[in-house]
């Protein structure tokens, strides 16, 4: 089927359509602390850091402040233990698969290719979306942003999967993503990188980024492979 043994892909944005339940975590937070709501562009455009980062973001849209004077304001890490609590919450639940993720994933399996999700959301709420879609038993390996002390874009997350996978020459290795955290990621760790254009890129065209492939869904990276 393919030339590649593993093939590595980022979660929310690439396999999981999952901004309208942070978006909801999001308002219940602003309602809690009586601020304005934020809208679905605005979060897709936060997405791809953590959690911390994307409420950080969303406080500092709503006050009309500056980015690190929120991080380092002390009632921003009240608020984010509240954010924590209601995403727990939502999380899994208004969310759903990209066309082809499940497909893909089974095929990859079939056909003796490991699969892998690396991934800056903490391992708490990432094993809740896994869960609820039924992805776990269709991944060998997953990294989220707390398994390591770095996150993506650093390759150390690669490397500790590659390590896990015992794979060691990284031409046998793909990594398919939606921003360019996930396309610096593979290019820092030297693996080929392909990019799909629905997901979240801070607004931008993931084009921009240059991936060494974009693909429209992931239902062609099953005919590519």
């Amino acid at each position: 089927m393919s030339e590649y043994k593993a093939v590595l892909f980022d979660l929310d944005g690439t396999l999981v359509e999952s901004c309208l339940e942070l978006m909801d975590a999001l308002n219940d937070t602003m309602d809690k602390y009586d601020l304005t709501h934020v809208n679905k562009e605005e979060t897709k455009s936060w997405i791809g850091h953590g959690t911390l980062h994307l409420l950080t973001m969303a406080l500092a849209k709503v006050l009309n402040l500056p980015y690190e004077e929120v991080k380092e304001d002390e009632q921003t890490a009240i608020r984010y233990a509240y954010f924590r609590e209601r995403y727990a919450k939502h999380v899994g639940h208004n969310s759903y698969l990209f066309d082809g993720a499940t497909e893909l994933l089974t095929k990859l399996k079939a056909n003796n290719i490991k699969t892998a999700v690396i991934t800056n959301k903490e391992t708490a709420f990432t094993q809740r979306i896994l869960d609820e879609h039924n992805l776990n038993e269709l991944l060998d390996v997953v990294v989220c942003g707390d398994t390591l002390e770095v996150k993506k874009p650093n390759p150390k997350g690669i490397y500790h999967i590659l390590d896990k996978l015992n794979i060691t020459d990284k031409k046998d290795v793909l990594f398919i993503g939606d921003s360019d955290t996930d396309i610096k990621s593979a290019q820092n760790a030297d693996i080929e990188c392909w990019a799909v254009p629905y997901g979240y890129n801070s607004g931008e065209p993931i084009e921009s980024s240059n991936p060494d492939k974009m693909i429209k869904t992931l239902k062609d990276v099953e005919v590519i492979l």
